[in-house]
């Protein structure tokens, strides 16, 4: 009984202890400041910011309201082994084609021979996204700031440059709103 009692204490500090070390090597991404203060302005960032983990070559999407009448900017800070992340806002703007599914043609009156016709019409709907704000294309501003005229849905995409290391880092994405 003794000797019982000995394993399952020797089993629950090895699981104390692993756990322990798996919680001092994770990243915590949100408690790292990456941004320059003077790019972050007076903007309140606690709402839809994110903070996640990427490796060179990874690809990040987010999708963000942003409210009718409101200020925004919208800024991604990494770790500086990454390099230069490139930012791009996209605005997936939905486009609807009407066409003709088919022509229905009816005979009203046999003596008269008048004739009726009724169209069915086909509504396909796609979504065409138009990039409004291109880091790449932008030497000086490391943001994007907008003041919305109506809510709409936008896209936050992130991309890590390629690079030889398989490293894994912490990306901040901070939207602020004033």
């Amino acid at each position: 009984m003794k000797h019982r009692n000995t394993n399952i204490i020797l089993i629950l500090l090895i699981l104390f202890f692993v756990s322990q070390t798996n919680s001092l090597y994770s990243q915590k991404c949100s408690k790292k400041k990456y941004c320059n203060k003077v790019d972050l302005g007076d903007y309140d960032y606690r709402g839809q910011s994110s903070f996640t983990q990427m490796t060179k070559g990874d690809t990040l999407n987010i999708r963000i309201v942003v409210y009718a009448k409101k200020s925004y900017r919208i800024l991604a800070c990494g770790d500086s082994k990454f390099g230069e992340l490139n930012l791009r806002i996209i605005y997936p703007a939905k486009k609807i084609n009407k066409k003709i599914k088919e022509i229905i043609t009816k005979n009203i009156d046999n003596t008269t021979q008048q004739v009726q016709t009724d169209t069915i019409w086909d509504y396909q709907s796609y979504e065409i996204n138009e990039v409004i704000f291109n880091k790449k294309n932008s030497e000086e501003k490391k943001y994007w700031e907008t003041t919305s005229e109506k809510t709409r849905l936008l896209i936050i995409e992130v991309t890590v440059p390629n690079g030889k290391k398989n490293y894994i880092g912490c990306v901040n994405v901070l939207v602020g709103h004033k």
